[in-house]
């Protein structure tokens, strides 16, 4: 058989990962009355010797940076603070969506050594990126890892 992720495979991220956050629910919260969207899980909370942990954390730190320089090319905050964007403004924004974006993509291509790893993957990636080609990329990677193609787990 062919360790070649396949459209199966693919597809199948999208429900494991809202049974992991289900999971993630204490099994003592009484029924909601109304729908509600699945809570956002804390994946650095699982921690361990994967390397696809740093890779998260590399992640978080490349967005929140981009976040906190986010307002220096806003037009209406700009207007609002009273100020004109400059040029450096638009390279200081632009640097820090190149590294978000290459920690995103470093994060895709990471591969997890442990399965907690794999799924700290589905969920971080599902939850952050759910139409970006990051979440195909990991499910790529890790089906191409020795954590599961090397020990025959999609044979």
């Amino acid at each position: 058989m062919s360790n070649t992720p396949t459209r199966r495979l693919f597809l199948a991220a999208g429900p494991a990962t809202a049974v992991f956050a289900a999971l993630a629910q204490t099994k003592d919260s009484p029924p909601s009355p109304e729908p509600t969207p699945a809570p956002v899980a804390d994946v650095s909370a699982i921690g361990g010797d994967d390397p696809f942990f740093a890779a998260i954390e590399r992640h978080k730190r490349a967005r929140a940076d981009l976040n906190a320089v986010c307002g220096l090319t806003d037009e209406v905050l700009a207007e609002q603070e009273g100020r004109r964007i400059t040029e450096a403004d638009e390279a200081i924004y632009e640097r820090a969506s190149e590294v978000e974006c290459g920690a995103l993509r470093s994060l895709a291509a990471t591969a997890p050594s442990t399965l907690k790893g794999l799924l700290a993957g589905l969920v971080y990636l599902t939850q952050y990126a759910p139409e970006e080609d990051s979440l195909e990329t990991f499910i790529r990677t890790a089906a191409a890892s020795q954590l599961l193609a090397g020990n025959g787990a999609l044979s």
